[in-house]
């Protein structure tokens, strides 16, 4: 970066996104078609039109869990097509509930899984990292049943190309009514990498 002296004139460093031409041609560069060309992909980084951001609703006000592993839950995929690979920030909503029963206790999980260009499970943590049940919409509860408001908050790394969301969930137990209603979850992309 650059800096002033004590005179208070700018010096300009050649890390500078707009420094200028005479500047950059000083250092080394070989002539001004690459010289213009590291400016368009310094410029590609600063996208004015960041965030973009992508929301699904659930199509039904409420889908009944059957599955005792991830699956996907009807009407709540998404697809997010990505000119380059992006930090993207995925929150996810929903009000999870488990009719009441006979005896024992039982969970809901709720998840948001993504497929295609990139391949992230519902129970994923940071970027890089493994599986973060911490992330993921859950209840639990006794004999009498329950239901509660639930949300995470995540981020991921996506590849270019077509990124296919869906929301799954899964109950432990197949004796027992359980629900997501009202779900939905919102992409974000924060930053192009």
């Amino acid at each position: 970066m650059g800096s002033t002296d004590s005179n208070n004139v700018w010096f300009w460093d050649e890390n500078d996104i707009f420094a200028p031409v005479h500047t950059a041609l000083n250092l080394g560069q070989s002539n001004l078609s690459t010289l213009v060309g590291q400016i368009n992909d310094k410029l590609d980084l600063l996208d004015p039109a960041l965030p973009l951001v992508y929301t699904r609703v659930m199509t039904n006000s409420s889908e009944a869990v059957t599955a005792t592993t991830f699956a996907n839950l009807p009407g709540t995929n998404l697809n997010v097509v990505l000119p380059r690979k992006a930090l993207v920030e995925l929150s996810t909503n929903a009000w999870l509930q488990i009719a009441s029963f006979s005896s024992g206790s039982v969970e809901l999980r709720a998840g948001v899984a993504v497929s295609g260009a990139t391949t992230v499970a519902p129970n994923a943590g940071v970027p890089g990292g493994t599986g973060n049940w911490g992330g993921v919409l859950w209840l639990g509860t006794g004999a009498t049943g329950g239901r509660e408001q639930s949300s995470s908050t995540r981020l991921m790394e996506l590849n270019a190309g077509t990124n296919t969301f869906n929301l799954q969930a899964y109950r432990t137990s197949a004796a027992v009514s359980m629900t997501v209603s009202y779900a939905y979850y919102i992409v974000k992309i924060l930053k192009w990498l």
